[in-house]
């Protein structure tokens, strides 16, 4: 029994808290360096609301992290793309620990190699290495030791060279008329 002037706010619904958190993750997507305050007056929340929401997707691992997007060239730097074939040998606990370790990622640093993505995929490839070097001599440096590191784990490496953004980490680059010099 309620008393009178007792006032219960209705719970959201599970499907009104997730609708809320895409509209956050889709303008963190947008520039993950807005403020917690413009966010919510964007999308006519509460500040409270977008951190407590913000702190639930970090805690749930929906949100792994935040990333500067920038232009390798203004580094010296260039992107490239090793799309690998895997034996049908299967991977060793120890090969699977040096993997989940990120050995690979030490190595790279030493010869000067940023890896930025790498995802396991089904298809014609089973790995795909997204990294920058400075050329293509660091860049097949790197293909070489992934070769001997995972010598009778792969059966094939492609080595590809980016040779312009169109979109990079869901952000569409500042620079797309520059794309004109590649048609």
């Amino acid at each position: 029994m309620s008393r009178k002037g007792d006032i219960k706010m209705p719970k959201r619904s599970k499907e009104s808290i997730e609708k809320d958190e895409k509209k956050i993750l889709r303008e963190l997507l947008k520039d993950s360096s807005q403020s917690i305050d413009t966010i919510a007056k964007g999308l006519s929340f509460s500040r409270q609301k977008v951190w407590r929401d913000i702190k639930r997707l970090k805690a749930d691992g929906v949100i792994w992290g935040y990333t500067t997007v920038i232009n390798e060239d203004k580094l010296g730097m260039k992107n490239y793309f090793a799309l690998i074939k895997r034996s049908t040998h299967p991977l060793s606990e120890e090969l699977t620990g040096k993997i989940i370790q990120r050995d690979i990622e030490h190595t790279a640093k030493k010869i000067e190699v940023t890896i930025e993505n790498s995802c396991y995929t089904h298809g014609s490839y089973d790995w795909i290495i997204g990294f920058a070097a400075a050329d293509v001599k660091h860049a097949k440096k790197f293909c070489e030791i992934l070769n001997k590191t995972y010598l009778m784990y792969i059966s094939e490496i492609q080595l590809l060279e980016g040779m312009f953004w169109i979109r990079k980490h869901g952000l569409l680059n500042p620079k797309k008329e520059k794309l004109k010099e590649f048609t």
